[in-house]
């Protein structure tokens, strides 16, 4: 039973674990998870050789993905958008939105990801502030993971080719230990792809794009107690995408003479130190990190920027007796995002305290804490501020070595808001809840889940397993801070709008036996707000979408040979946008793939992969729609990749 309580501690999560080479990586601080965690292996989602966290996540049945183009990528994680939403990688949060006509789902390279953990539920208090609509924390590979055993250096040189978008990424790593327990790595990557065809044969105007990225990496792990991983990371995406009106973000482009050329940059710095010695009241870590983040428009000169900074430190005090084991963690956080743009810049700041429990007792599992936030909002025009205390508490409860029952219950504050960068910082005075000398409510959110887990083992022979996990689940966002009108406004009209309300269930099953595993999800959401169903998705706050399936089977012939199939679905959207004629109707996308490592060339893989085998033509549920129509997703696309290991 402990090996199903001593995990991470994120709840509702799903795991990524990377290639084999990426399997051996470091034990964390121990710590008991709020719930227990769904998980399926990075290694089968990668053999979709997703090229964006965009494609990567469309195989978690709790996130949609809308935006089929570049410059439109969003998620609404249980019907909540990611604005209200904390999206980190390797612990520095990402940036809010900087332009209305633009998504804020970054280019981040999975080739280089060792994990990905997803948390629409309940969040813990030393998980930070702003976890409205959930939490996705990605991982980036250290050298000690792409080492093979008993060797101090190593490289690897990867290509990628598309059929979809004429497309191709190559991907150089070099690593290697400068001590026993020090590690380096140095990665870079370009990809470049032309307009795609969509499953009709369409061609998406302004869907092309560059991609540059960039990571060096320094690891010191469990040196005298001590551990530190700094690193600094560049990604480059640029293409021809319109600025704003229909054909943006919103509808296919008609005419691509309309598209100008834009550039996003991302810059993030971060440190990530722990001291844990033989010492059961000594586990201390501390984080600092820098997060930048530029969009230009490159024909008019605009630039909307964010400058955001952060660090938290914290100690865990472990102890037990013959009752149960402890794990208290108590620290501090900071958190500053300077948004900037033509002509002012405007600042978001909140100071953190937490205190978070977690006790294992025989056949019961318990978590709870609670945090204190200070926070305040620098509009320029008018300054708000204030603080407040959120709590949670989850509970896990085993009948049985192989059935528990787990229940939660959190609250959690964002002091920030989801109007973009560009707006905020526009030459326009700005007015809220109708008034220049208005107030603002704080964003805050409550969160109930409820559910079961089973598992079986040894049902058809030794060492096969059955998982099944049901959740209930119940999101309430109070007071979402968000725009009202358009950018052609006079004024930026800033409003605290009705609540929105998030239920449904999800259900999980896999099964394991042999060299064979098979999973299925299923998710089902109702998104309200002020008590009606939400029609289509909303910009930054909440989307409505047809159930959502997601099948896998993976088989390994041996260990230098293996197939994957993924089935990806949603059921009939309900709720679509008005006038929508093709973001409404279910679909089911089914991918093939196959690696393969030949005996006698053990250091090189061979991996196929072809998406939408049969060229079907769908739009995600929760793209926006202009003219009656959202942008179509890719049709058929056969990617190759070939990547070698010195």
């Amino acid at each position: 039973m402990k090996k199903r309580i001593l995990l991470t501690i994120t709840a509702s999560t799903f795991l990524l674990a990377q290639e084999k080479e990426l399997e051996k990586t470091e034990l964390e601080a121990i710590s008991v998870v709020e719930q227990s965690e769904t998980g399926f292996d990075f290694k089968e989602a990668v053999k979709t050789q997703p090229r964006n966290v965009g494609e990567l996540l469309k195989n978690e049945a709790s996130i949609e993905v809308s935006g089929a183009t570049p410059n439109a990528k969003r998620f609404y994680m249980r019907g909540i958008s990611d604005s209200l939403s904390n999206v980190t990688i390797d612990g520095a949060k990402q940036s809010k939105d900087l332009h209305q006509h633009r998504g804020a789902l970054s280019s981040i390279d999975t080739d280089i990801l060792k994990a990905v953990h997803v948390n629409p539920g309940v969040s813990p208090a030393d998980a930070g502030t702003g976890n409205m609509g959930g939490v996705i924390r990605f991982e980036t590979v250290d050298a000690q993971d792409l080492l093979e055993d008993g060797k101090d250096y190593g490289a690897f040189v990867k290509t990628t080719l598309g059929s979809i978008d004429d497309s191709y990424k190559n991907s150089l790593a070099l690593y290697g230990k400068l001590h026993d327990n020090i590690g380096i790595l140095v990665y870079g990557n370009k990809s470049d792809s032309d307009n795609y065809e969509t499953g009709s044969g369409r061609e998406v105007l302004a869907s092309a794009e560059e991609v540059e990225n960039y990571l060096l990496k320094l690891s010191m792990i469990n040196l005298n107690s001590h551990s530190l991983k700094v690193s600094h990371e560049k990604n480059t995406q640029e293409g021809l995408y319109k600025f704003g009106q229909a054909g943006s973000d919103f509808g296919y482009l008609t005419d691509e003479n309309e598209a100008v050329p834009q550039k996003v940059v991302r810059k993030t710095s971060i440190a990530n130190y722990n001291f844990n010695p033989e010492n059961n009241l000594v586990n201390t870590s501390f984080k600092i990190y820098k997060n930048d983040t530029d969009l230009e428009n490159l024909d008019s000169k605009t630039k909307y920027s964010s400058e955001g900074t952060g660090a938290d430190i914290r100690n865990t005090f472990s102890f037990s007796n013959s009752l149960f084991t402890n794990n208290l963690t108590v620290g501090v956080d900071y958190e500053k995002e300077e948004g900037k743009g033509t002509n002012k810049t405007v600042t978001d700041e909140n100071r953190g305290i937490f205190a978070q429990n977690r006790m294992i007792f025989n056949d019961f599992n318990l978590s709870f804490g609670a945090r204190y936030d200070n926070y305040e909002n620098d509009f320029v025009q008018k300054k708000f501020s204030g603080d407040e205390i959120s709590s949670n508490i989850n509970g896990e409860y085993f009948l049985a070595d192989n059935l528990s029952l787990f229940a939660g219950y959190g609250k959690t504050i964002s002091a920030t808001n989801t109007v973009p960068v560009g707006w905020l910082t526009d030459n326009k005075p700005l007015t809220f809840n109708g008034s220049t000398n208005g107030d603002l409510e704080l964003q805050k959110a409550q969160k109930y889940e409820v559910g079961t887990n089973i598992e079986f083992k040894d049902i058809f022979k030794n060492e096969d397993s059955l998982n099944l996990k049901v959740t209930l689940f119940d999101t309430t966002i109070e007071n979402p801070i968000t725009r009202h009108g358009g950018g052609m406004a006079p004024r930026v009209d800033i409003w605290n709008d009705p609540d929105i309300e998030s239920q449904g269930v999800e259900v999980r099953t896999s099964y394991l036996i042999d060299n064979f595993k098979t999973s299925l999800s299923y998710a089902h959401t109702k998104v309200k707000q002020d008590g009606i169903e939400i029609e289509g998705a909303q910009r930054r706050t909440a989307g409505s979408y047809g159930d959502r399936i997601v099948a896998d089977f993976g088989y390994d012939v041996s260990k230098n040979l293996g197939f994957g199939y993924t089935i990806v679905g949603a059921l009939k959207n309900d709720n679509p946008p008005s006038g929508s004629v093709n973001n409404k109707a279910g679909y089911a996308i089914h991918n093939l793939n196959a690696s393969f490592t030949p005996q006698e060339f053990k250091n090189l893989t061979f991996s196929l992969a072809v998406n939408n085998v049969f060229d079907k033509d769908y739009s995600a549920h929760t793209s926006y729609v202009a003219n009656g129509e959202a942008v179509g997703e890719p049709g058929r696309d056969v990617r190759v990749s070939l990547k070698y290991k010195f």
